[in-house]
């Protein structure tokens, strides 16, 4: 399940960059039907770019080093069983938090889903001078519509019936109850996001100015709508799987009947979105919003585990004081982390082998003194290992691709100072490069 949460976690990044730029842009705009697709189109982008695996720009986040580093354990001949620590099972919390939200929320919808047909059951059917079936409630609701349905209360509709029925028939013209079920299943997916619930109350707002602009192109006047919603401003009671006659943010609305944009201006508001789309898929690049494949599992590995790595033999050297070891290899491509639990030492040496093709980094932690630990959690060598590349000496390996390595072999103690005397006193770390093809 952990991809899962990661895609999650990708998903709330780009509802964040999508609900900025709608906001700060678009959402000033009058071209209300448009806004409603794009903010459709900004859904599914959400959805979509956290599946797109933006390989040409993870070499912006790539600073991949070699790391080899030797260890030492101690008692020879003996098994050195390993202090294992069970880390907490975050993953498996919140998948459970999740789903528990997941039917929270479901049930909020499916409640107001229960209270839209208690009140279409209640109600009076009548058929409007235009041949509308509406529905009518004694209860004090705002007016809404469900589907082709109207409801409106008796007193709305012998108050202000023609103006409240005709903001009423726009809503089904313009099929916002598709809009509101889109919206709500995807609220329900992402009820943890917050971005998403501010997108679903924009595209409410939308929904009702171009309600608004529809009922004024039919001939409405202006003036007297206007009053309509100023005395009806108060006393609402809306529910969440209808389009209610929204009597909130009441100045913008009356301000979005008269305004007017420029076609230019307008065109440089849509473009505008482009560069959020690219910030969105260079931030999904980045490795820590992205599940890894060799990704350390929170469960301890059994005694007979063996250890994944390119390494062939590992010489250890005896030092008297050292504290209880656990062995670890991480940071392997395409390979699982390995804990071993139990490492047997026969002949102060122990033999580690494995077939892997593009090792990103080899790290051993040893809890000894010769260890240091690095700020991105790996462990290197206090002093600086002699490295011997293809049988000659180089001062770095900053610059070796690791896809071209074919093994590594580290030498310490004597079995380095035997071959390479002074120079190995700090142990020999040997490359060997994959031959080029012919």
């Amino acid at each position: 399940m952990e991809p899962f949460l990661y895609f999650l976690l990708r998903n709330s990044i780009c509802l964040l960059l999508f609900y900025g730029f709608f906001y700060l842009s678009v959402k000033q705009s009058v071209f209300h039907r448009l806004n409603r697709y794009l903010l459709f189109i900004l859904f599914a982008l959400s959805i979509g770019l956290p599946f797109f695996q933006a390989d040409g720009l993870s070499h912006l986040y790539d600073r991949e080093k070699i790391v080899v580093s030797t260890l030492i354990l101690s008692g020879k001949g003996a098994a050195i069983p390993a202090a294992v620590h069970t880390a907490f099972p975050w993953t498996e919390v919140l998948v459970y938090l999740y789903f528990a939200g997941l039917l929270l929320v479901a049930a909020y919808f499916a409640r107001a889903c229960v209270q839209v047909g208690k009140i279409l059951r209640s109600s009076n059917v009548r058929l409007w001078k235009d041949g509308t079936k509406i529905y009518v409630t004694e209860q004090d609701v705002t007016p809404f519509t469900w589907m082709n349905k109207i409801v409106i209360s008796n007193t709305d509709l012998e108050r202000n019936g023609d103006l409240i029925i005709g903001h009423e028939q726009a809503h089904i013209r313009l099929r916002h109850s598709i809009d509101l079920i889109i919206i709500t299943l995807l609220n329900l997916l992402f009820w943890f996001n917050p971005f998403g619930w501010l997108l679903r109350r924009l595209l409410l707002q939308i929904h009702e100015f171009e309600a608004d602009r529809r009922l004024l192109s039919d001939g409405i006047d202006a003036t007297q709508y206007k009053l309509v919603l100023i005395r009806r401003s108060a006393g609402e009671q809306t529910f969440a799987m209808a389009s209610n006659l929204s009597y909130r943010s009441l100045q913008k609305r009356i301000e979005m009947m008269t305004k007017k944009n420029s076609s230019s201006a307008s065109r440089l508001i849509y473009c505008s979105g482009i560069p959020v789309v690219v910030l969105a898929a260079v931030l999904l690049a980045a490795p820590a919003v992205n599940a890894q494949k060799g990704a350390k599992s929170d469960r301890p590995v059994s005694d007979s585990t063996k250890v994944v790595m390119n390494v062939q033999m590992v010489h250890l050297d005896k030092k008297p004081g050292s504290k209880e070891n656990v062995l670890v290899v991480t940071g392997v491509k395409g390979q699982p982390t390995k804990q071993v639990t139990k490492t047997e030492v026969r002949d102060n040496q122990i033999e580690v082998t494995a077939d892997i093709r593009t090792p990103t980094s080899i790290v051993i932690r040893m809890d000894t003194s010769s260890l240091e630990t690095q700020a991105d959690g790996s462990l290197t060598l206090k002093a600086t290992p002699l490295f011997i590349v293809d049988g000659l000496p180089v001062s770095s390996i900053d610059a070796i691709n690791p896809d071209d390595i074919e093994s590594v072999n580290v030498l310490k103690g004597e079995s380095a100072t035997a071959i390479y005397g002074k120079r190995g006193e700090n142990g020999v770390i040997l490359i060997t490069m994959k031959k080029a093809k012919e």
